[in-house]
């Protein structure tokens, strides 16, 4: 078995083997990987994991604030009688770096280049999907109590959705 990072995910300076086979150890300690446990695992300097941090404090918690604006900025939604909630704010990663980041939705729709990008943020996590859903589907079938009918059922409607965002010409 060989580690990779997955591509669009976290790159750590770290080679994916070092990280891959740390995470394993952690898991064999304590039977289930949560983040905090690894923080701490990783705390110490010769941790194999401690690169892979932040650890100044400020900077750290700076990181973390701004983790929670991206949060909280996704978290507001309008409300209409008789309309499902909708987003207020839709990120696009714009190629311009002082226009990358998040822009009212109405903004977005009226603008081709944002719209277009927009819909290519969403292929792109449609593929993501796409791909963790296979992941699952093939381990399930090496599991006799795998739930492969049920994870079909997902695929297919994430199959869908890829060929209605393919069918607008996205990605």
């Amino acid at each position: 078995m060989a580690f990779e990072y997955r591509e669009g995910s976290f790159h750590s300076s770290l080679h994916p083997e070092v990280v891959g086979r740390e995470l394993n150890r952690i898991y064999d300690e304590f039977g289930v990987l949560h983040p905090d446990v690894v923080v701490e695992k990783a705390r110490p300097p010769r941790s194999p994991l401690h690169a892979a941090f932040e650890w100044d404090d400020q900077k750290a918690a700076e990181s973390h604030r701004i983790w929670q604006a991206r949060t909280l900025i996704k978290s507001v939604v309008v409300t209409q009688p008789d309309h499902a909630p909708q987003t207020v704010y839709v990120n696009v990663r714009m190629t311009d770096p002082d226009k990358r980041g998040y822009h009212p939705l109405e903004t977005v729709i009226r603008q081709p280049v944002m719209l277009e990008l927009a819909l290519m943020d969403i292929r792109k996590k449609l593929d993501s999907l796409s791909g963790s859903l296979d992941t699952l589907m093939e381990a399930s079938r090496e599991n006799p109590q795998g739930q492969s009918r049920e994870i079909k059922k997902v695929i297919r409607a994430v199959q869908q959705a890829r060929e209605s965002a393919a069918s607008l010409g996205i990605g």
